[in-house]
């Protein structure tokens, strides 16, 4: 439990270092460079593997294999949803996965990707001048 709360802080501030480095190449003026692509990349790498390891803390590893393997069509629990925990679909009824930080890695992976064709466009736009 003590090595699993480690590699969480670690990775808040892994996203915290990242950020800042972000926020200093934009302040350099350097917004659309390929510095900042990989640096949202790795944003968006940091939020997937802080999801797989709550989840994995969250349900154990006696949860994922379990002898009741019924499923759940649709289940929202939409008293916890405004907290961002939103149960998905077709898992057995005891795996609740709070859905905040994949989302946060599949945003920051289509800003990488956003920012990855503003380079683009400014490495043409310098080519034309």
């Amino acid at each position: 439990e003590a090595v699993s709360r480690s590699l969480l802080l670690l990775l808040t501030a892994a996203i915290f270092s990242l950020l800042r480095r972000l926020f200093d190449n934009v302040k350099k003026g350097a917004i659309f460079s390929m510095k900042s692509v990989r640096l949202i990349r790795l944003m968006g790498w940091c939020f997937v593997i802080y999801f797989a390891l709550v989840s994995a803390i969250g349900n154990g590893l006696n949860h994922l294999i379990s002898r009741n393997l019924s499923l759940e069509l649709l289940d929202t629990d939409f008293s916890s949803a405004s907290r961002g925990a939103v149960r998905l679909f077709l898992l057995p009824p005891h795996l609740d996965l709070d859905l905040t930080a994949i989302f946060f890695g599949l945003f920051a992976f289509a800003l990488a990707e956003v920012f990855r064709q503003g380079l683009l466009l400014k490495e043409e736009n310098d080519l034309t001048v």
